[in-house]
């Protein structure tokens, strides 16, 4: 395939690079960096287009490619010099971990009294309409990962007709009480191994899942 060929030459050139044996290698390599990041991105794209269209007559490939992008994480994971092998020690031991890196905003000030404790009394929004949510659903970025709530993006896309009323009249709601549904502040967690040892802990950098349906809203 074309992308492999790419992806090989990319690699040599980058070596060639590295090592100063060829002057012209770097920029060679940067010429075919984007490409290679755009061939992989579109065949990826293509991919998960192929899934959503086959769920019906081929679930079996989607709930494989389900399970294959749940199941990522490391049999034993080593952390502060201790082993952990089964998944609820793994799952804190990468939480620990990715709570000790955290680093909160220092743009907000702790002492300074606000006038209010509601996000509306600030910011006025009476209501949403039933195209506000056409065109938030219609921006949502097709993919296969889930959040808390473990609905997929794509689901709520290829059955907007069925989500669009139920979550207008919650959105609405949530407007008038101004209260902001507890689930959907919620993030899933997921590590993404980096390069090195991928039992060492640190290795990881972890990306928080929000539910779709914060996102819409």
């Amino acid at each position: 395939m074309e992308i492999r060929r790419l992806i090989k030459r990319k690699a040599t050139v980058r070596k060639l690079d590295l090592k100063s044996v060829n002057p012209d290698s770097f920029d060679e390599f940067k010429s075919l960096r984007s490409p290679v990041k755009y061939d992989i991105q579109k065949d990826y794209d293509t991919y998960l287009q192929l899934t959503e269209n086959n769920l019906i007559s081929d679930p079996k490939q989607f709930w494989s490619y389900f399970k294959n992008k749940n199941n990522n994480s490391p049999n034993s994971l080593y952390y502060n010099n201790m082993c952990y092998e089964n998944d609820g020690d793994i799952a804190n031991a990468f939480s620990a971990y990715f709570s000790s890196v955290f680093k909160p905003s220092t743009d907000f000030d702790g002492d300074y009294e606000y006038k209010s404790n509601c996000v509306g009394d600030l910011v006025k929004i009476d209501s949403l309409t039933y195209d506000d949510v056409v065109l938030a659903i219609r921006e949502l970025k097709s993919s296969l990962t889930v959040g808390v709530d473990n609905i997929p993006t794509f689901i709520i896309k290829g059955c907007a007709e069925f989500f669009i009323y139920p979550l207008l009249v919650l959105f609405n709601l949530s407007l008038r009480t101004k209260v902001f549904p507890q689930v959907w502040k919620q993030t899933t967690m997921i590590p993404i191994f980096k390069k090195g040892d991928a039992q060492d802990c640190k290795n990881y950098r972890h990306i928080a899942i929000l539910s779709p349906m914060s996102k819409i809203f």
